[in-house]
């Protein structure tokens, strides 16, 4: 020690604060302590001390102190570093740092960017955004979040804003939602007077929250429709939309035949009490039939492709074995000379 000056002063409310000699500049050092008894050094306690200002070039200390006891009483010792006499200044300032309140969750569609600065309210400039999330942190530049090739779920991001020692921070959440999925296009080949599902018509993995619109863009109430009594081609849009990603349109056309193909017919109405299950199936479906006759089934995959036929089903339970099959979405069709029907099995 080449000569010493003490001070104190009252720790503020945030437990932290500067110590910035940097006005003058004099070649001086300063250290913090708490004490027990002002007139035993023994009882004294370093806090944090420093010769240099950290991240600066000036010869006088400049530094910060955390985790003081609020309104306690801490003493500061300044000293003259080579003993040279000279003026020097001392200022401490209570650190106070507000990184914000998160605000709602943000949603957004996969591959938005995402200014991040807009999920927090309030917030101190200058902090630094981070995830706990390699793939996400690494998705982050600045306060830009690009959401392209990440999952779609919910993801927190860390706002901190920094002073020495002392920090805040908050922590914001951003769902990221699938682009909607309404399928591809597709046909329906059915008789007239026929109760079938529209979904049967869609390729692809179509999602199942959408809207069917029928030829007049009329709203249904469900994806089940009965077929007009008179032949022709039907179209029918199917809009699917999460209310975040843009909406997707798919079209189905109802192939109404023009021959003899009723509905109302006795085999036609016999389709009608078949049923399969499990859907979605891990491999094995049954078919249940009350139809006294023989049903020809002819198996499809999306594309077309006929993945097994010349099974008949009869009354009673069938098992149609699937398990060796990719998984995917195939067309079971159901028909006799004079009726068909076609339903959509998942296989998983």
């Amino acid at each position: 020690m080449n000569g010493t000056l003490w001070y104190t002063f009252v720790a503020p409310p945030s437990g932290s604060v500067r110590i910035n000699s940097t006005a003058i500049a004099y070649n001086g050092q300063a250290a913090v302590y708490s004490a027990i008894n002002c007139a035993d050094f023994n009882t004294f306690d370093l806090q944090a001390a420093n010769d240099n200002a950290i991240g600066g070039t000036s010869l006088a200390p400049n530094f910060t102190v955390c985790d003081l006891t609020p309104g306690a009483t801490y003493y500061i010792m300044y000293d003259r570093f080579d003993g040279t006499s000279g003026n020097f200044s001392l200022n401490v300032t209570e650190i106070v740092l507000e990184a914000g309140t998160a605000a709602a969750l943000t949603e957004v569609c996969y591959g938005t960017n995402v200014d991040l600065t807009t999920t927090i309210n309030n917030g101190d400039l200058g902090g630094v955004w981070s995830s706990d999330i390699p793939s996400v942190n690494a998705s982050i530049t600045g306060s830009d979040f690009e959401s392209n090739g990440l999952a779609y779920q919910t993801f927190d991001f860390q706002y901190r804003v920094t002073d020495g020692c002392a920090y805040d921070s908050i922590i914001s959440q951003v769902k990221v939602y699938a682009p909607s999925n309404a399928g591809e296009d597709g046909t329906v080949q059915a008789c007239r007077n026929e109760p079938i599902d529209l979904l049967a018509g869609l390729n692809g993995n179509a999602d199942l929250n959408g809207d069917w619109y029928d030829p007049s863009d009329v709203l249904l109430s469900s994806s089940q429709i009965t077929t007009a009594n008179f032949p022709g081609q039907y179209n029918y849009d199917y809009i699917s939309g999460n209310g975040v990603c843009p909406d997707d349109t798919a079209n189905v056309v109802v192939v109404v035949n023009s021959n003899n193909c009723n509905f109302l017919s006795l085999e036609e109405s016999a389709l009608e009490e078949v049923t399969l299950y499990p859907n979605p199936s891990t491999g094995v479906v049954f078919i249940e039939s009350t139809f006294t006759g023989n049903f020809d089934l002819v198996v499809t995959d999306i594309n077309g492709r006929t993945i097994q036929t010349g099974t008949n089903v009869t009354a009673g339970t069938n098992t149609v074995n699937l398990k060796e099959v990719e998984r995917g979405t195939y067309f079971f069709k159901l028909s006799t000379e004079n009726a068909e029907k076609v339903f959509r099995v998942v296989i998983q």
